[in-house]
């Protein structure tokens, strides 16, 4: 979805009103449900949604493994941290650097094609900063 489509528009103001109709104890859950809309509505597959759970479930798992096992705690940050970092190199990054070898060494490697969540940086920064702050 475009944000600067007439969808978008109306997304918004939907998700607007709905916020404000329902009750306070439930906003959440217009919040919520209208995030995953937004993040799927454009090339809803598989894949994409299997990209946000593996950070999703990795982070939650790891940030009660630090939790519980303090003596390794440590050794789940860093588990946690490269598995967030590991896929966002591949789903940003994992073209400039074929390109950059093609470009460097005269190879015909050729460019992998996937989709990407809108905001992947940020949520995987977010993660990053929930199990620095379980650790911690």
């Amino acid at each position: 979805m475009s944000l600067l489509s007439l969808t978008f528009v109306w997304f918004c103001l939907f998700t607007i009103l709905a916020y404000f109709i329902v009750r306070k104890k439930i906003q959440w859950l217009i919040l919520l449900i209208s995030s995953w809309i937004f993040l799927l509505y454009d090339d809803f597959t598989i894949g994409t949604l299997l990209q946000v759970l593996i950070v999703l479930f990795s982070s939650y798992g790891l940030g009660i493994l630090i939790n519980k096992h303090r003596s390794k705690a440590k050794i789940f940050l860093i588990l946690g941290i490269l598995i967030i970092i590991g896929q966002l190199f591949y789903l940003k990054y994992t073209n400039l650097f074929i390109e950059t070898l093609n470009y460097l060494f005269d190879l015909k490697i050729g460019l992998v094609n996937r989709h990407s969540v809108i905001g992947i940086s940020y949520y995987s920064l977010m993660m990053i900063g929930y199990l620095v702050d379980v650790y911690r």
